[in-house]
């Protein structure tokens, strides 16, 4: 199977010191050349896998901003 190129990444960092990410609280999700040939298909009422990914994401760092786990939290997206 051809390797995949990346066409977005959407990350969530968080942590107690502001600035200084921990490792245990880093998440990332790749969103593929495919996802995106695959997205423009979809109808306009659907959700597209680009739409899925940055949905988890920050679903991920509501999850996260609590401050009895930690102080900050980012969510940082990118298309590549």
């Amino acid at each position: 199977m051809p390797m995949q190129a990346a066409k977005a990444l959407f990350e969530v960092h968080a942590g107690i010191i502001p600035g200084t990410p921990m490792p245990e609280y880093a998440k990332r999700w790749c969103y593929t050349t495919n996802d995106y040939e695959h997205d423009k298909t979809v109808p306009k009422d659907q959700p597209t896998i680009f739409s899925q990914r940055l949905q988890e994401a920050h679903d991920y760092a509501m999850g996260l901003s609590n401050p009895g786990y930690v102080n900050w939290v980012r969510v940082d997206w990118m298309w590549v």
